[in-house]
């Protein structure tokens, strides 16, 4: 886990994270995770030009650790600019997909191959613990079983084809991987899971199309915020990605939200990433946490309310439409209360840090880090916010400026390092 947020208004574009990471392994079927306070996990994405990097979720892409392809995408880039924040996610997801280097042709194929074969034991055992197929006996339950992988093929086929991925992309998935599938589903698989092996063709054909389709469910998942200046731009801009990899040979790569744009008429904006409870409290004037109980509990007592006028009333059977009334009637209450909150928090908070210097928001940025460590160090059994708060600055013509920033070695006892560095980028 992790915690980070995006301040920013007409003078500059604050990046503050925190650097801790959580590590998890399995060992024999027992789940181990070990914490970590040393990760970096914001990056200048240009030596020369204004336009940083943030890193959420996992830590690398495919084991790769994001640190080396940030870095070398930086060297690659050189000088080189672009026109606006979009145009720099465009060349740095553009560079990830081409790089043969660190993601080969055969290590993409060997990846899909290996969330395919997830999806058909997924699916394999999905079938047979079906009540119905674990009830029958004999050719009954083969029956049964076969009835159940038709339903699941028309399950899959009514599933839409998700972005940016083409119904042609997915019937060249299939006939690239079907018979590679099938062997494993036989010899892999096999008849513990598998009650037909006759249909071992068709359960491969589904999980590939599975695979395509919902490749949320098999696929890691990196949050990726691209943020700064282009040549064009006279004020600030972020975009946030949230970058899944490589599925077969299409890059996966999806909006989180809409771009975030300083303008005239939006001068401040702050943003929340990964572990947001606190920094969401501070901007909102109540967690999504609190606010999902508020609902829930409201839900209750007006339902709970209804029945006991019905009651009253002696008012037998149901009443007709109370879902819809109670549903109603939440709506009504929620914008009553959460529109006061919203006015007598967010609203005041947006015109400070319109006008805040880039020093203020920048020790704003940490403090909200430190209160979302301190929550988690209070509150959770183990600490997956916390450690150094690394903080940047990214401002039009001072461009890319380290506020806070931690090293894994002592500054004063490698001068060289900082030389190297400088020789590089005057």
């Amino acid at each position: 886990m992790t915690a980070e947020v995006a301040i920013m208004n007409q003078h500059a574009l604050i990046f503050a994270a925190d650097s801790a990471t959580t590590v998890t392994h399995w060992i024999k079927g027992k789940q181990e995770v070990r914490y970590f306070k040393g990760a970096n996990k914001l990056f200048q994405l240009s030596d020369v030009h204004p336009v940083g990097l943030m890193i959420f979720g996992s830590a690398g892409l495919h084991s790769v650790p994001w640190e080396i392809i940030v870095k070398d995408f930086r060297a690659h880039l050189g000088t080189e600019s672009s026109d606006s924040i979009s145009g720099y996610r465009e060349r740095f997801f553009r560079f990830v997909e081409g790089h043969s280097a660190l993601f080969p042709d055969e290590m993409k194929q060997r990846l899909f191959l290996e969330n395919a074969t997830m999806a058909a034991f997924f699916n394999a055992r999905m079938l047979k613990e079906d009540e119905s197929v674990k009830q029958a006996e004999g050719q009954d339950q083969v029956n049964c079983y076969l009835n159940k992988l038709t339903e699941l093929e028309a399950d899959v086929a009514r599933l839409e084809v998700p972005v940016p991925l083409t119904p042609e992309d997915i019937e060249a998935a299939v006939a690239a991987h079907a018979v590679e599938i099938t062997r494993r589903i036989r010899e892999e698989i096999g008849p513990e899971y598998v009650i037909d092996l006759g249909s071992a063709p068709r359960l491969a054909d589904v999980s590939i199309r599975a695979a395509m389709k919902r490749h949320d469910l098999f696929l890691g998942e990196s949050g990726i915020v691209i943020g700064g200046y282009g040549q064009k731009d006279y004020f600030p801009s972020f975009e946030a990605y949230k970058c899944r990899g490589f599925l077969e040979r299409h890059f996966i790569a999806i909006p989180e939200e809409n771009p975030a744009t300083i303008t005239n008429e939006i001068p401040a904006i702050i943003r929340p990433f990964a572990t947001t409870s606190m920094i969401n409290t501070f901007r909102l004037g109540i967690s999504p946490d609190v606010h999902q109980n508020v609902d829930d509990a409201t839900r209750k007592c007006l339902t709970d309310f209804a029945a006991r006028i019905a009651e009253r009333i002696e008012h037998e059977g149901d009443i007709p439409g109370i879902e819809q009334m109670v549903e109603d009637a939440l709506q009504e209450h929620r914008k009553e209360w959460f529109s006061q909150s919203f006015s007598s928090h967010h609203s005041p908070m947006a015109r400070v840090i319109a006008s805040l210097p880039v020093a203020e928001m920048a020790a704003l940025a940490k403090s909200l880090i430190e209160l979302q460590s301190l929550k988690e160090r209070v509150t959770k059994p183990s600490e997956s916010v916390g450690g150094p708060i690394d903080v940047a600055a990214i401002s039009k013509h001072d461009g890319f400026i380290w506020i806070e920033r931690k090293h894994y070695f002592r500054p004063e006892l490698n001068p060289r390092f900082f030389t190297r560095r400088y020789g590089a980028t005057h």
